[in-house]
């Protein structure tokens, strides 16, 4: 006999039936529920298997807002059990809790368990490797499951907490399930673990509800473009890929070849905020993540040894020994060479070598610390060293060599307590090698602030990888780092750019090519940039679903008090995805009709509303960069600085203003810029007016429509703006 609990019983089935748009839950007595989705017409069902011994309805109120809620209650294999689904009025989405009532062993239970699914859905997830690469099948792992059909609706599935040891199980076609690793022996009385299911009609749209809603549910707050240096300054960084990674000139010295570094590139006026100091410059171990003994560098590098016969520290490539700066490399010790330098460090932690003396004094589970006087004290030591970030790296192997996956509670005291260390000294941290369960972790933490997401050493082999991570990385209020690059090919550092992540450069001395640089960033260094991370277009998920041989799209934009202006990245992904570039302005997030601009060809089309663009890929990496915007109400398309990769970024153009009495802008200039070259789209020549510097004679191209004007800054030192106006006759 079922026992419906503070609620009113619904002949067959129990209905927590929210408003029109929302997800809407049901359960019966024969223990089947199901969740619908009426927007997308949708729906998702599954049975806990048997019949429940007691279904309430209920409602409540958590960080997501105001819900209803089914609960199921049964015995699962002896132990006391409860399932609860919990929708909020008005939105696609559903929560889900499983909650364990007795210490229960071997918990392989799972909940929701959908065997009832909407047919004819792709199904995307990501791979339980390093970076996370995007497949488009389902992962029996911690990665959240994207469902989409080829409307471009859309949901997510993943877990919602616990994200060190729940996965979700199934094909997503036939069963989508969410659980725990098999290896976990026992769970607590009264765990919960939570899954969350987001729609939208629209795949960014999809993830953007998902992302918001975990991070809302973790507490977190998502940081902005400029939350730290390397979001906001232009670096110089020594991680693999990088000229200086376990190398530097010779008679020079590491240190002597950084600060020789550093001071070429102020004597060229490209201005670099930070210095990355990647694995080379502390002390390690022979012993690998997994315990085997790693072989000596050959001794014939110049660098590989002290005057001793046994190798440097520094030079040996197993976990940390102890984390501070190697006393060959750096004799006075880090927060020496960092008051040389005068620019704040970024640097790089491995995992704890198994014969670190760190065993001795603090708890290590297997290869993580998880002791908070370990942080606090590597904490205090990099702040009082003049360092700002701390980037974990090999997270993927820490979590599989530390027991992440199979004992409750190891994997969030590692993070948690990394995390806190660090926002105690004011730093913030980035992510590196993470699998799909560290993506979900970073939910958590208010001060992570950048993860990597794509391989060492960014190039345009990488770029397919980047664009698809960098999805998963916004949506849950982390900024893509692209990592280190050259300065040669300038669709790498334009790539950096559109991520809305760090820019960051390792070119040796005289290698850099400024003007690419400086595309990316003002005279001071601030990067110019976009609101938002590049991701890929929703047509990029269908063509790869399908097996289509068409050029990617990534899109990234700005949105000053509703003027958007669309930045449009296209590649070939294989020789055989060449092809011509089409996106209509609905695709990139516009409305009507459009300009769209050729960065790299200077030149520029209208294209009328509803109708499609077509372009070409070029070049030796077979890509296109196009700038967008929409006329209105002024008439005049505008595109920002021409000099600036993201000519409408907020730290160029502080302010812009459609109206029918014209376009205004609101121009940044850093201290000692004279100028900046407006441009932009109109059918008649616009007349200029500033307000606080000075402007030249607007240059326009009627066969084209394109327009320029110098506008000049004010003569002062320090920051300045200036206001202009745009205006066509009448």
């Amino acid at each position: 006999m079922v026992a419906i609990v503070g609620c009113r019983l619904v002949p067959a089935q129990l209905a927590a039936g929210p408003r029109p748009g929302g997800a809407r839950a049901s359960a019966d007595a024969a223990g089947h529920y199901r969740i619908s989705l009426p927007a997308e017409g949708w729906s998702f069902g599954g049975t806990i298997g048997t019949r429940p011994t007691a279904i309430r309805h209920y409602a409540g109120h958590d960080r997501l807002g105001r819900f209803q809620a089914v609960r199921l209650d049964w015995t699962w294999s002896g132990y006391p059990v409860s399932g609860i689904i919990q929708t909020y009025a008005g939105r696609p989405l559903a929560l889900f809790r499983l909650i364990f009532h007795r210490n229960t062993l071997r918990p392989a239970l799972t909940f929701p368990d959908f065997r009832r699914e909407p047919r004819g859905l792709f199904v995307m997830s990501y791979r339980d490797l390093p970076f996370s690469p995007p497949q488009f099948r389902a992962a029996r792992s911690g990665s959240p499951w994207l469902f989409f059909n080829r409307r471009r609706d859309a949901a997510l599935l993943s877990p919602a907490n616990h994200f060190q040891l729940m996965r979700l199980e199934g094909d997503g076609a036939r069963r989508s399930a969410a659980g725990l690793f098999p290896h976990i022996a026992s769970v607590p009385a009264g765990f919960e673990m939570d899954s969350l299911l987001a729609a939208a009609r629209g795949i960014n749209a999809a993830y953007r509800r998902w992302g918001h809603s975990l991070t809302r549910l973790q507490g977190k707050h998502r940081p902005s473009n400029e939350a730290d240096i390397s979001l906001r300054d232009l670096g110089y960084w020594t991680d693999n890929g990088a000229t200086y990674y376990y190398r530097y000139r010779r008679g020079l010295g590491y240190a002597g070849t950084l600060l020789a570094e550093l001071r070429h590139l102020r004597r060229r006026h490209i201005p670099v905020r930070y210095l990355q100091l990647d694995s080379w410059w502390y002390q390690k171990d022979r012993l690998s993540y997994d315990g085997k003994l790693l072989p000596l560098p050959p001794r014939h590098a110049p660098w590989a040894s002290t005057r001793h016969a046994r190798p440097a520290r520094w030079y040996i490539f197993g976990g940390v020994w102890r984390y501070v700066a190697s006393r060959t490399l750096f004799p006075q010790g880090l927060a020496a060479f960092n008051r040389q330098t005068g620019v704040p460090f970024i640097t790089h932690g491995r995992w704890i070598s198994q014969r670190s003396p760190y065993h001795q004094r603090y708890r290590i589970a297997g290869i993580a610390p998880v002791d908070a006087r370990y942080w606090n004290h590597i904490a205090a030591y990099l702040h009082n060293a003049g360092v700002v970030t701390y980037e974990q790296d090999w997270l993927n192997y820490i979590s599989r060599y530390s027991g992440f996956r199979r004992l409750p509670g190891v994997g969030n005291r590692f993070f948690d307590e990394m995390s806190a260390a660090m926002a105690r000294q004011g730093m913030t941290l980035q992510y590196c090698m993470p699998d799909p369960n560290e993506f979900l972790q970073a939910s958590r933490y208010s001060n992570l602030t950048t993860t990597r997401v794509s391989d060492d050493h960014f190039l345009p082999a990488r770029w397919t990888n980047f664009l698809f991570v960098s999805r998963l990385a916004s949506a849950l209020g982390v900024w893509p780092w692209a990592d280190v690059t050259t300065s040669r090919d300038p669709n790498l550092i334009l790539l950096q750019t559109l991520s809305g992540g760090p820019v960051g450069f390792g070119d040796g001395i005289g290698r850099e090519r400024k003007r690419v640089l400086m595309q990316a960033t003002r005279a001071d260094g601030r990067i110019v940039k976009p609101d938002a991370a590049m991701v890929p277009v929703g047509a990029d998920y269908i063509q790869a679903a399908l097996g289509l041989h068409r050029p990617t799209l990534g899109r990234t934009y700005t949105d000053q008090d509703g003027v958007k202006t669309a930045y449009v990245f296209a590649f070939a992904h294989r020789p055989q995805d060449r092809g011509p570039v089409r996106f209509r302005a609905r695709e990139i997030g516009l409305r009507g009709g459009m300009y769209v601009y050729d960065y790299f060809r200077r030149q520029g089309a209208w294209v009328p509303a509803g109708q499609a663009y077509q372009g070409q890929l070029s070049g030796p990496d077979n890509s296109a960069y196009f700038i967008c915007a929409t006329p209105g109400e002024s008439g005049i398309a505008f595109l920002g600085d021409a000099n600036q990769f993201v000519g409408t970024g907020r730290q160029r153009i502080a302010a812009l203003r459609q109206a029918a009495s014209g376009l205004s802008a609101t121009v940044r200039f850093a201290p000692g810029e004279t100028q900046v070259i407006l441009h932009g789209y109109a059918r008649r020549q616009p007349a200029v007016r500033v307000g606080g510097g000075t402007a030249g004679t607007v240059r326009f191209d009627s066969r084209t429509g394109l327009f320029e004007a110098i506008i000049g800054a004010p003569r002062m030192a320090r920051p300045q703006r200036v206001r202009v106006q745009f205006r066509l006759p009448r």
